[in-house]
């Protein structure tokens, strides 16, 4: 069952693995570098806020700007109406809902 593998063959696929993770690590680096960039630039813009607050502070409007200039409110405007979870009759006293739990059996090791 042993294969014995010419060297030429070998050689061209070790060569193609190197090539391989070459360009995966070529991407990775590409991407390393572009995330590097957005977070120096958020970075920036928070120092810029930070600065602004502080000038506003300084002239007596206020310390912090009551209006969220940040893209937080993505979600709707109004709050969904909340569904109850379950009927409004229901007494979990009364019996004869849902599943009847039973506790499991006691005891150490089974069998004899």
């Amino acid at each position: 069952s042993y294969k014995k593998m010419d060297s030429g063959k070998a050689q061209s696929n070790l060569e193609a693995m190197e090539r391989s993770r070459q360009r995966m690590q070529d991407q990775l680096d590409k991407q390393a570098a572009e995330y590097k960039a957005k977070q120096q630039e958020r970075e920036e813009k928070a120092r810029q806020e930070k600065i602004d607050d502080w000038e506003r502070h300084q002239e007596g409007r206020g310390y912090r700007s009551k209006t969220r200039t940040t893209d937080d409110q993505s979600g709707p405007s109004q709050p969904k109406p909340k569904k109850p979870l379950r009927d409004n009759d229901y007494n979990p006293l009364m019996g004869s809902g849902g599943g009847a739990y039973r506790a499991p059996r006691r005891g150490g090791a089974g069998g004899g």
